[in-house]
């Protein structure tokens, strides 16, 4: 059995055209191609082969992280219309607060506003993903006067 998680399911929204995410209708074809390939398990037979501690070969389950809205709106629709479940990890934290999360906060800031590229020194390259996302949708590069050839320089401050 394979899982596979998402996040970001959605469809495009102008009012965040820096945001990253799997647009919906990219998610329903990743589904027919582990339709394609092998199969989606439903529900009963997941729960079952988790009782019995017996692997299922070439299943896939897919996992959906942070309780998001459109995990509601769309995807619990689309794998009901396929006659297959996925697995929803909810955090509680907004439900106890009435807040969301600080990360989608900052998600939907970078999703509105931009970041451009981000240096991850763990990796030795630059993260370019907002700026694919921009060029799929047709929105401007803003300059940031950074080259993926220059890293940054440490901050001199205390």
């Amino acid at each position: 059995m394979k899982a596979v998680m998402y996040h970001y399911v959605r469809r495009h929204d102008p009012e965040l055209p820096y945001f990253t995410y799997l647009d919906f209708d990219s998610f329903r074809r990743q589904l027919d191609w582990f339709e394609s390939v092998g199969r989606l398990a439903s529900r009963e037979e997941f729960e079952e082969a988790l009782e019995r501690g017996q692997p299922l070969p070439d299943v896939f389950v897919p996992t959906f992280d942070d309780g998001l809205v459109e995990h509601a709106q769309l995807v619990a629709h689309e794998l009901e219309r396929r006659g297959t479940f996925g697995v929803f990890f909810v955090p509680t934290a907004p439900l106890e607060t009435g807040c969301i999360l600080d990360v989608h906060r900052i998600h939907l800031l970078l999703g509105r506003h931009g970041g451009g590229p981000c240096w991850m020194p763990w990796t030795g390259c630059w993260a370019t993903g907002a700026c694919r996302a921009r060029e799929m949708h047709g929105v401007p590069r803003i300059p940031t006067g950074i080259s993926p050839k220059d890293p940054p320089h440490a901050s001199s401050g205390s």
